[in-house]
């Protein structure tokens, strides 16, 4: 049987990773990672207050086990298959780990305008917790990988705030000092500056960057994405059809206005990346 190839979906977290990695269920060889696995991506380095695995962690005893990781994980999916997309967005800290781990994979970045990304995370953590998920992702969890998951059960237990997605090596001092917003932000803005500095240092046709806005707005860009990854464009579209939703565009907009200090924060990088 012949290697994989990977695909890694990068974002930060509430930009659309999630929605761009349901475009791949079902399609022909291609293998779909069902849910982030940052406890796999962690292991042997577990207790880590933050997700910035640098890059000379990355042994040769962790490749081979988040390897073997994501093809168990994948190939419950897709028998054997040829493709395997994973997305975790703690993986946009430490995109030179994984390209030390896998380095002949591709990238896709996903950005989406800072503003609706903090509407995003405030809304979602008003919402229920996934419990059946959560307990599906802890059965299929490897032993040695539980130490890491009742470190993070107890940091959560004890953590000023609730709020998820990638750790930055700062983010607990923040979350003591700021409000869910304020975190939120810089959440967002370290994810996306550390994806789009060290992509930028892997050579070009391994890595495509997408627009959230322009993704569900536009499906050439799915083609786009199905064209790199060497997949079937048809039922790509199929999926896409099927889960496309244009009511968060602009949701964040109207708070970001009336919150100066949200407007500090985010006001350089949305200038940056053109959305102001």
């Amino acid at each position: 049987m012949s290697e994989p190839r990977f695909i890694f979906i990068i974002g930060a977290a509430r930009s659309g990773t999630k929605f761009i990695r349901s475009l791949f269920v079902d399609v022909p060889d291609t293998g779909v990672v069902p849910y982030d696995v940052n406890y796999i991506w962690r292991y042997g380095n577990q207790l880590l207050d933050h997700d910035c695995l640098p890059e000379h962690c990355a042994k040769l005893r962790i490749r081979r086990f988040v390897h073997s990781n994501l093809v168990r994980l994948a190939a419950g999916v897709s028998r054997n298959p040829s493709v395997i997309v994973e997305k975790t967005v703690s993986n946009c800290l430490r995109v030179p780990y994984v390209d030390k781990l896998f380095p002949e994979s591709k990238f896709i970045h996903i950005i989406r305008d800072g503003r609706d990304v903090v509407e995003s995370v405030a809304r979602v953590q008003k919402t229920d917790v996934n419990d059946v998920a959560k307990w599906k992702k802890l059965l299929e969890m490897p032993i040695s990988c539980l130490p890491y998951a009742l470190w993070f059960a107890l940091d959560r237990a004890s953590s000023s705030s609730n709020i998820w997605g990638p750790r930055y090596e700062t983010m607990e001092v923040d979350l003591r000092e700021n409000d869910l917003s304020i975190v939120a932000a810089r959440q967002w803005l370290q994810c996306v500056s550390a994806a789009k500095i060290s992509l930028s240092q892997i050579e070009p046709g391994r890595v495509m960057e997408v627009r959230y806005e322009e993704l569900v707005s536009d499906d050439s860009v799915v083609e786009n994405i199905a064209q790199f990854a060497s997949v079937s464009t048809d039922l790509m579209l199929e999926n896409y059809r099927k889960r496309l939703s244009v009511g968060n565009v602009g949701k964040g907009h109207s708070h970001y206005n009336e919150n100066t200090n949200l407007i500090k924060e985010l006001e350089s990088p949305l200038l940056d990346l053109g959305y102001l």
